[in-house]
């Protein structure tokens, strides 16, 4: 009996190790195929931030993936140790700036395309709706809607009591008979209360994913300073571009898309100056004809002459003129620059 015993107990010992062998052999090679996701993640992303994870619920996370992913922008949560190790195998900088912000659970948001101030805007525009919890703080005053609920009469009648609600049976579900506050802002919810509120689904607190830092080109970025207007920036940048260019014109630098802008300003003012000079050539002898013949109308109107016969030409050169001034419009539209060009156009002034 005892030798059976034995080989039972050393049957079950040597099982119970392949299953915890093989179980350990599962874990590594998960770690392993999380190591070199991160790995081909990071290797192929412009920026990434960290979001913290800590008090969130899943539908706020769901939110912020659902809300990113129209941005082509991904959300994935790795494990804090893999992640540093990730960054250790391939080099890169300042590890251990960004591994202080490794203490507590974190989502990476990563772009290959956009910087790490355009990831903070899109983060920065979601929003979600949160539970209360007891000993939660009311962010406004909170109340409670008339009409039918989908909870049923029993219990639950005395808990509506106890709160001030009142409250009717009616068809087998309990009936709220007007609009109830039922918490002023800065009071402080009771777990009755909380419970309630679940119940019928009111979510009065609005939060917002809290970035925890930025990275892009071994750079660490606090979250403070990924605060920007992006927009703003954006516009005063082409701004400063087309100051920049307009000097560059003006001085006649010779790069081919400058000299091509200061052709065009000194053809407008050598036309504007030979008619001042009254110069008749082929490229002024339109706009004389057209001032003659607005100057005769005039004095004509003035001298008390019926100019309806000759309404029709004034009308012709009144929409010449204003084709004249829209083409103007459309040729200053064409020489407005994109973010593209600003590189490309401040690489020929500066080198």
């Amino acid at each position: 009996m005892k030798g059976k015993l034995k080989r039972f107990y050393a049957k079950a010992l040597a099982q119970i190790s392949k299953t915890t062998e093989t179980s350990t052999k599962t874990v590594k090679k998960r770690k392993e195929e999380m190591l070199n996701e991160i790995i081909k993640v990071l290797k192929s992303s412009r920026s990434f931030l960290f979001i913290d994870l800590e008090g969130l619920e899943n539908r706020g996370f769901k939110e912020i993936r659902s809300k990113l992913s129209e941005r082509k922008v991904k959300v994935k949560v790795f494990k804090n140790k893999i992640f540093l190790l990730a960054m250790k195998k391939i080099g890169m900088k300042n590890i251990d700036e960004v591994e202080k912000y490794l203490n507590k659970p974190i989502a990476i948001v990563y772009s290959d395309k956009n910087n790490v101030f355009e990831l903070a805007s899109y983060v920065d525009e979601i929003y979600y709706y949160k539970k209360l919890k007891p000993g939660d703080k009311a962010p406004f005053d909170i109340t409670i809607p008339s009409g039918p609920t989908d909870i049923p009469p029993g219990p639950m009648m005395s808990v509506f009591g106890r709160l001030k609600i009142p409250v009717q049976p009616r068809e087998g579900r309990i009936f709220i008979m007007r609009d109830t506050v039922v918490a002023k802002q800065g009071q402080e919810i009771s777990a009755e209360l909380a419970s309630l509120l679940n119940k019928l689904g009111i979510t009065p607190l609005k939060e917002k994913p809290r970035i925890l830092m930025g990275y892009e080109d071994g750079i660490v970025i606090d979250p403070l300073r990924l605060k920007i207007d992006y927009k703003e920036y954006e516009s005063k940048i082409l701004g400063a571009y087309r100051n920049v260019l307009n000097i560059a014109s003006e001085i006649m630098i010779p790069e081919p898309d400058i000299l091509k802008i200061s052709m065009t300003k000194a053809f407008r003012k050598a036309l504007n100056l030979a008619v001042e000079m009254k110069i008749i050539s082929s490229e002024t002898i339109d706009l004389f004809v057209r001032k003659a013949l607005i100057n005769a109308l005039k004095i004509a109107s003035i001298l008390g002459y019926n100019v309806s016969t000759i309404a029709g030409v004034q009308q012709n050169l009144e929409i010449s003129e204003k084709k004249e001034e829209k083409e103007e419009k459309e040729e200053e539209k064409k020489e407005e620059v994109s973010e593209e060009q600003i590189a490309e156009g401040l690489s020929a002034l500066f080198g």
